[in-house]
């Protein structure tokens, strides 16, 4: 492979992308997304730890496969009920803990009369293979986050 050949392969990123249909209004969706407690029981049991304010910085804490991690980000842009979009550093893919390894992380709420679709997007993937593995673990949060928010409704 030649030098240019090289650098372009070695540049290219990828993106994953998750959505779906939850029965219950962008509000109820955004307040669980926003709350520690509930994001806990519905994302894997990871604490997430920030204010939620555009330029804050996010830590998540948990554990996976038994060992337990931290992720960080920051808060890019808010706006409640419509989309959030923070950034994303994790350990657990071997990279160094630099801006360009950074990746974007968006979720966008679509109001449709009795039901919201939230759609999750992450850009910056170092690979295919990891973009898959993504796109895996995205749409079986989006079915627990799913679950669990028409739950909350059909309890209220």
């Amino acid at each position: 492979m030649s030098n240019s050949n090289k650098q372009k392969h070695q540049m290219e990123k990828f993106s994953a992308m998750a959505a779906l249909d939850i029965v219950a209004p962008a509000l109820e969706i955004w307040h669980v997304l926003t709350t520690p407690e509930l994001i806990k029981q519905c994302y894997f049991g990871v604490d997430v730890i920030t204010d939620w304010k555009e330029g804050s910085e996010i830590i998540y804490k948990g554990e996976w496969k038994g060992q337990p991690y931290e992720e960080k980000g920051w808060v890019l842009k808010v706006g409640p009920e419509k989309y959030l979009l923070t950034s994303l550093w994790t350990p657990m893919w071997g990279s160094p803990d630099i801006p360009e390894n950074y990746q974007r992380l968006s979720y966008s709420f679509l109001q449709k009369e009795n039901r919201t679709e939230l759609t999750v997007t992450q850009e910056n993937i170092p690979s295919k293979e990891m973009r898959d593995a993504t796109e895996k673990s995205w749409n079986v949060w989006l079915n627990n986050l799913k679950e669990f928010v028409e739950k909350r409704q059909s309890s209220s």
